[in-house]
């Protein structure tokens, strides 16, 4: 859910080329944790990251594999999201 990533504040007040949803997708050099948990289990991983003062952010969930990875806007509307930014690792 596009309205759900996180993205600074600083970010957002400054302006650039693209939207920056954008840069916090593919930007490189902020980073953020993301793993999936089953939704049995939420409330209880949830309280675990509450207790240990950290915080984190349901960002969307995880449906049929034949969709691919799509990113729902505001409005419901769904698009593919694609691999983007540098990637560190490559050869």
């Amino acid at each position: 859910y596009e309205e759900k990533i996180p993205v600074s504040a600083e970010l957002r007040n400054i302006r650039l080329k693209k939207p920056p949803l954008h840069y916090a997708l593919s930007g490189g050099e902020d980073y953020e944790l993301l793993f999936t948990v089953k939704e049995k289990n939420v409330k209880k991983i949830y309280s675990a990251i509450l207790k240990n003062r950290l915080s984190a952010t349901i960002i969307g969930e995880i449906t049929e594999r034949k969709k691919g990875i799509l990113l729902v806007d505001s409005k419901g509307g769904q698009r593919p999201l694609l691999p983007t930014g540098f990637e560190h690792f490559k050869s």
